[in-house]
């Protein structure tokens, strides 16, 4: 695990990065449900069905959150998480400037904290890091895109490396540039809620 600590003008800010966070046999599953399986927006899950789910896939989910929990209490959620996945196959302009929210509220309506897993392929793309704004300031949909260049901190893409971070950090990820055919850049996404939010499908950021 490494815990990066950044001094900025706000209170000084933590992102913590764990590198190598899962057994490679449960990363190449996730990989290989996502790869196959594509991009996927999950039911919410609330904390009265953990460990209950529906799928192998959703249960190993669970295992994971409860294992983010354990190393950022900030993560444990009164209500549960939004999860979804990101499968990108091909070439791409990466993700938009935005917050982990309620997409029926806006921006200013954002998750406790999030944690972004990079699940693979590293060696079949270039770019697609993430790029995250955390100097403590709270933007609103008016003021956020006014964040400049300078003002982001670039986390290179590695496969088995989870990042967590506070809901309102605003975030995107650089474009991507990729020759392989067969192989795709493939996230799992948990933000976590005290309170239970509507699920908006087809809107997948990291």
């Amino acid at each position: 695990m490494t815990r990066v600590r950044f001094s900025l003008t706000a209170p000084t800010i933590m992102i913590s990065i764990h590198n190598n966070f899962l057994q490679e046999d449960q990363l190449k599953l996730l990989y290989n449900h996502f790869y196959y399986g594509g991009q996927k927006q999950f039911d919410f899950f609330d904390n009265e069905s953990i460990n209950v789910r529906s799928t192998d896939v959703e249960n190993s989910i669970d295992k994971i959150i409860t294992s983010i929990c354990k190393i950022d209490y900030d993560f444990y959620a009164r209500a549960g998480y939004e999860v979804w996945a990101n499968t990108i196959y091909k070439a791409s302009n990466g993700l938009n400037l935005h917050v982990d929210c309620n997409e029926e509220a806006g921006i200013e309506d954002h998750c406790k904290r999030t944690a972004v897993l990079h699940i693979g392929k590293q060696d079949t793309f270039t770019g697609g890091n993430l790029l995250v704004e955390a100097s403590g300031n709270k933007y609103t949909s008016e003021t956020i895109s006014s964040i400049k260049p300078q003002d982001f901190i670039l986390i290179p893409f590695k496969d088995n490396r989870l990042i967590i971070f506070d809901g309102f950090y605003p975030h995107k990820v650089t474009p991507i540039n990729s020759n392989y055919r067969y192989a795709a850049r493939v996230t799992l996404t948990m933000a976590a809620w005290d309170k239970k939010i509507n699920i908006v499908r087809n809107n997948y950021n990291d």
